[in-house]
């Protein structure tokens, strides 16, 4: 199959899959062949609960526009700061794009949430309806998805109230995290990289797109930097990380600086993993020349092997251009479980990088009892194939949720699921 035919096809079937491959029944710690250093387990891995809020008050917006006609893959980045206890504690940004427009003057969007306080940043993701053009407008309850410093391997999620001021929101946490964290680390070569520049009509460069693959012998890497602002000699990049290893893949997601005088390592949140790692979090440390990585890690917690199976039809789909590649969008409903559940998603494919096609994909699902968010990093070639994302949290029942689901191809749209996780 051409690559030309795998977008078409993954705008037709392959966004209604983000899925996995069947668990494990033990949160046993990966082995150390894999990551190619001695890898102690932790005796147990502990849950801990933590709540509190922040206020996070927004400065700036910006919209670049995708070229399609109803806007879809149309990027707004929203920066602000962060206050704990009336002082402040740092800076969110949101990197979010627009899916679908159900009605005239509406937007649904995928929004991706950093929020980096003094103590380590927050990843928060969801799909919600807000006015075109507008940031969120009335409240909303967040998935967390991970986290570093303090918050690595955190899940939960995240009550967002409007306040009486534009642009002013509350953020009430209630947080998931987990004790005995593990270190690791792979040395890898220096990366190849593929740059593409945003169009000369987007301020500060945003939306423009870095691509980066370095191959080890116990490991290798893939990274998608997307611009996300540039101040005061700062530049910015949300950056979305893939590491495979010998029994599994970790997916990892933060807003790092870039292009500094002095290269300094970059910390991501780890929010899932398939294969032996399916349920593991943490944070992941790219070193300052990018050829080792430093990984710590903590095996899933809660209730385990909590599987459900169900069939994902495609209803509407879309396509529009993006820096770098081609944004796919598709939605419908779900059968075999109770109620009226549904499914949205969408598809990033860029240009190739040394050896692969980075794929990433974004799926929520809205249960009766909740939402699930999946998402992960693929190769181009195996994107309408039988394939394992990590689920990396949700709402509801799903609150703090992490593992696989596993999607397989019946029809041109029809795909069906299996999730396992624990929660």
């Amino acid at each position: 199959m051409t690559r030309a035919n795998r977008v078409a096809a993954a705008a037709a079937i392959a966004l209604a899959c983000l899925t996995a491959v069947p668990m494990t029944t033990s949160a046993t710690a990966a082995p150390a062949s894999a990551l190619g250093l001695a890898h102690t387990a932790p005796a147990a891995a502990p849950q801990k609960k933590e709540a509190f809020s922040l206020t996070l008050t927004l400065k700036s917006r910006v919209i670049v526009p995708s070229g399609n006609a109803q806007g879809i893959g149309d990027v707004t980045v929203e920066t602000g700061t962060v206050e704990r206890d009336g002082a402040k504690d740092g800076t969110f940004t949101v990197l979010s794009r627009v899916l679908a427009v159900p009605k005239k003057g509406v937007e649904l969007r995928d929004a991706q949430i950093t929020l980096e306080t003094k103590k380590g940043t927050l990843q928060l993701q969801a799909v919600n309806e807000e006015i075109a053009g507008q940031p969120f407008s009335v409240g909303r309850i967040l998935p967390i998805v991970g986290g570093t410093g303090d918050y690595a391997g955190a899940r939960g999620t995240c009550n967002l109230v409007p306040q009486g001021d534009k642009g002013k929101y509350l953020a009430l946490i209630d947080l998931i995290g987990a004790k005995g964290l593990t270190s690791s680390s792979a040395k890898l070569p220096a990366p190849q990289t593929v740059t593409v520049a945003a169009p000369k009509t987007a301020k500060q460069g945003i939306t423009g797109v870095t691509l980066k693959r370095a191959v080890g012998s116990a490991a290798s890497y893939t990274s998608v930097a997307t611009r996300v602002g540039s101040s005061s000699g700062k530049v910015r990049d949300s950056v979305e990380f893939l590491v495979t290893l010998a029994t599994g893949t970790l997916f990892a997601r933060g807003v790092v600086e870039s292009q500094q005088r002095a290269l300094k390592p970059q910390t991501y949140a780890v929010l899932g993993g398939t294969g032996e790692y399916a349920g593991y979090r943490g944070e992941l440390t790219l070193s300052a020349k990018a050829t080792g990585i430093q990984m710590r890690l903590v095996a899933p917690t809660g209730k385990k092997d909590t599987s459900l199976t169900w069939s994902e039809i495609t209803a509407q789909q879309a396509e529009a251009p993006i820096t770098g590649g081609t944004f796919a969008t598709a939605d419908g409903p779900i059968k075999g479980l109770k109620g009226k559940p549904t499914w949205v998603a969408s598809i990033a494919t860029y240009v190739p990088v040394g050896d692969v096609t980075p794929v990433i994909t974004m799926l929520e699902r809205t249960f009766d009892d909740g939402t699930m968010v999946v998402t992960g990093m693929t190769d181009d070639s195996t994107v309408t194939e039988q394939s394992a994302r990590p689920i990396v949290g949700g709402t509801g029942a799903y609150a703090g949720a992490g593992g696989e689901a596993l999607s397989t191809p019946v029809s041109a749209t029809k795909w069906d699921i299996v999730a396992a996780f624990w929660r």
